[in-house]
């Protein structure tokens, strides 16, 4: 694994976070609707019946678009978890924590490593390095 693989997994996992983020949304916009619509003032029960179950089905079919988006992280991951722990620790944790985490770089000189931004670039930069000559 290189750290360009690194970089794709990285982009992929912000991509999954966007999508369940989307999804989740959907889900809130039709848990408000449901709940309008369960406010209004019933008319024939067959009608509001199928509403209901349009939704419910809808409902579902986006919490198994969220599930399979979930299982799609996990076929790198440990992959890339033993070749970061090959890494000295901060080389190992910068990577981790941004390409893996999604960190940002200013939360993790500030919160993980304690130096200055500027630094931690310098070091993420060797730490790729570092990475790539474990090919």
């Amino acid at each position: 694994m290189t750290s360009e693989d690194l970089i794709k997994f990285s982009t992929g996992q912000q991509w999954r976070k966007a999508r369940i983020k989307f999804y989740e949304e959907q889900k809130e916009t039709i848990n408000r609707l449901s709940s309008v619509l369960s406010d209004m003032p019933k008319g024939s029960k067959k009608v509001y019946d199928n509403e209901a179950e349009s939704l419910t089905v809808l409902l579902d079919k986006i919490n198994g678009l969220i599930k399979e988006i979930e299982s799609e992280t996990g076929n790198q991951e440990p992959e890339i978890r033993k070749q970061l722990d090959k890494l000295d620790s901060k080389s190992g944790l910068i990577l981790y924590h941004y390409y893996v985490l999604g960190d940002s770089m200013n939360y993790i000189a500030r919160e993980v490593i304690h130096n200055e931004k500027k630094y931690t670039y310098k070091l993420r930069d060797q730490a790729l390095k570092e990475f790539d000559k474990l090919n």
